[in-house]
């Protein structure tokens, strides 16, 4: 049931920024529990796309449609961390999770999360003890903890060393499978899609538009899941390279 249904729907979307068209008949639909990466150089509008998901900017024409209640909670790891600063990491990350539960458990989920991205360590810590990168990671497992159906992920992982994303990736993507959500992730790293994604959306430049639509059967296995031709046009896509 999950795999039939259209989650979320961009249906031809036409928006314009002062200097730069972005989207152009722009259409896509992206199915309830599907981990989809879109995959495209920087500038292409990639970030756009995840913020008409969550409303927070409006499309000239066209619409987006979701498979929710629009008062349901959206998941959001912004390029900034945004964290509350007057909150220890536990605490940004505990905030999120639903009052219902009790206080004990909130903060065993909290722990739990900051362990999946290997933060422990800092759980007391303030956002301004915390490094760029860490306070990144902060961000992850608190979009994690909330309730939602769906999660957007704007750049995630990239300003982690390349063990320790292919660590925090491998876990991210076991942890929202394990709820069957749905997540749409923003990235220009091809490695990053291949572990994460069911599906990877290559995106043009800007004006954005879908240049292929990868199913990945292996997710998390990054060697095999792309054939040579493919992989090497991804690459020469990224690279902004007409």
């Amino acid at each position: 049931m999950w795999k039939s249904c259209r989650c979320l729907s961009y249906h031809h979307i036409y928006k314009q920024f002062p200097t730069q068209v972005v989207c152009d008949d722009f259409s896509l639909e992206i199915e309830c529990g599907t981990i989809a990466c879109v995959l495209g150089p920087s500038g292409c509008g990639k970030t756009t796309l995840l913020r008409l998901a969550a409303g927070l900017t409006h499309a000239d024409s066209g619409s987006v449609a979701c498979a929710w209640d629009a008062g349901d909670p959206i998941g959001y790891v912004f390029q900034e961390a945004r964290l509350l600063p007057w909150r220890t990491a536990a605490e940004n990350v505990s905030y999120v999770i639903p009052s219902e539960r009790r206080w004990s458990s909130r903060e065993e989920r909290s722990l739990e999360l900051l362990h999946l991205v290997e933060l422990t360590s800092a759980a007391a810590r303030y956002p301004d003890e915390l490094s760029g990168g860490m306070a990144r990671r902060v961000a992850l497992a608190r979009a994690l903890a909330a309730r939602s159906s769906l999660l957007l992920l704007d750049e995630a992982f990239s300003s982690l060393d390349v063990d320790l994303k292919r660590r925090v990736v491998g876990r991210a993507r076991d942890e929202i499978r394990s709820d069957g959500r749905t997540a749409v992730c923003a990235t220009h790293d091809l490695d990053t899609a291949m572990r994460l994604a069911d599906r990877i959306i290559l995106l043009s430049a800007a004006p954005v538009r879908v240049l292929e639509d990868i199913p990945v059967p292996n997710p998390g296995e990054a060697d095999g899941v792309l054939d040579p031709q493919t992989r090497a046009r991804a690459e020469h896509v990224l690279l902004d390279k007409k």
